[in-house]
């Protein structure tokens, strides 16, 4: 096999991934599974046990210290791999993180010995981190993870069902110079502080390469899906001495029922978005709420808008609410393209409240609207409801947007 080409062994070796025994001979043959030739494989780094969302809480209990004596071993062959070839940390992109060790009494603490010394060799350009509670976490694997985030090699940043601390919060995504897309998911809310963290961000020791950097980054996407939304909306006005809101071009919230934060942070935020997707709230009062406080006049470059999760009962229409958005635009607005997903919630019998939709109409064909280009409106209907909606009569509420030929109406 010393002739083989290098395409054809790497097709060869790809097909046996699963085979370990097969992979464990190919090895003692074929020169091209030498680490140097084949770095593509450390592209992504799963510094996880096992994928705590697919498995069920017996295997977790029983098998949890199995699991980690395995991942150990692993984590420990990455370490040196690393250690004896540093250039190969250059090839990785993607490091994801998990916290289900923290369950293990007798490894935990060498899980995260090992796991620390693998994240301060690397500069990944994307991190995930999830299931995670910081107060849990010992003090090396805490200032390990903010050292990778400090990476001027870091573009994007995802949080997944952690508990951490506003303090560390700060930490993690005030340190990236390069951090170009943020999301933060089902954040649990942390009843403890870090002690031993300064209110500073932590900046690593420079290195010899210097790829850290400490500077005013600029955050162009940002996905906030969490009940602490407001929470983590009023951080981000506070840290803007780190994060320059200016850039942010693509805004997606969901839970949106903090109106003060959301009203605020569009406010502060929202002069260069170019796309915003909300999903509104479980209740149409507050979804109304809403609507009146987002003044979508600070959105002056905003292009396409998507409201999700817009809720039409029979006692409460959605309309006034959504024309409340664009009814206090007077000058010329670049919006081009407006998607709603209406969520109906009735009984068969119960009839839907139909007020309102004509003015939206009558708003959106205003010559301040001429960039319009599509308005699309999606009917979701619940397992519960009724199996039909009469479209012709909804669309009979917007006759100037059919006129024009840019309504799309559907159920789904």
């Amino acid at each position: 096999m010393r002739n083989m080409p290098q395409e054809l062994a790497d097709h060869v070796l790809d097909y046996h991934h699963a085979d370990v025994k097969t992979l464990q001979s190919a090895s003692l043959v074929c020169r091209s599974w030498s680490l140097s030739c084949r770095v593509h494989l450390f592209n992504k780094l799963d510094l996880c046990i096992f994928d705590a969302r697919t498995v069920t809480r017996q295997f977790q209990h029983d098998d949890l210290d199995h699991s980690c004596d395995i991942a150990l071993r692993k984590f420990e062959r990455l370490d040196a791999i690393l250690y004896e070839d540093p250039t190969i940390s250059r090839f990785v992109h993607e490091v994801e993180v998990d916290g289900s060790f923290e369950q293990s009494k007798s490894l935990r603490a060498l899980v995260e010995g090992a796991l620390a010394r693998i994240l301060t060799k690397v500069a990944a350009m994307t991190i995930r981190i999830r299931h995670l509670s910081w107060g849990q976490l010992s003090s090396p694997f805490r200032h390990s993870l903010i050292f990778a985030c400090c990476s001027s090699s870091v573009s994007e940043l995802e949080i997944w069902n952690c508990q951490i601390p506003t303090s560390a919060l700060v930490h993690l995504w005030g340190s990236p110079y390069g951090l170009k897309r943020l999301k933060i998911s089902h954040l649990r809310k942390a009843t403890e502080d870090v002690d031993d963290m300064p209110i500073t961000p932590i900046i690593p020791p420079t290195s010899e390469d210097n790829h850290f950097v400490t500077t005013l980054h600029h955050l162009e996407t940002l996905v906030i899906e969490t009940s602490l939304m407001g929470l983590i909306l009023r951080l981000l006005v506070e840290a803007n001495y780190t994060i320059d809101l200016q850039t942010l071009r693509h805004l997606q919230i969901s839970h949106v029922d903090d109106i003060s934060s959301v009203s605020l942070f569009i406010r502060v935020a929202g002069h260069h978005i170019e796309t915003l997707e909300m999903w509104g709230p479980s209740s149409p009062d507050v979804l109304c709420g809403v609507h009146e406080s987002i003044d979508l006049r600070y959105t002056p470059r905003l292009q396409n808008l998507r409201l999700l999760g817009v809720l039409w009962s029979p006692t409460s229409s959605p309309a006034d609410c959504l024309n409340a958005m664009f009814d206090n635009i007077q000058e010329t607005y670049r919006m081009s393209h407006l998607y709603i997903l209406l969520s109906v919630v009735k009984k068969p019998r119960q009839k839907l409240n139909w007020n309102g939709w004509r003015s939206i109409d009558r708003t959106l064909t205003r010559s301040y609207f001429s960039a319009l280009q599509h308005v699309e409106v999606v009917i979701h209907l619940s397992s519960a409801g009724p199996k039909a909606l009469n479209l012709g009569k909804l669309a009979n509420h917007f006759p100037e947007l059919s006129k024009r030929g840019i309504l799309s109406l559907r159920c789904q």
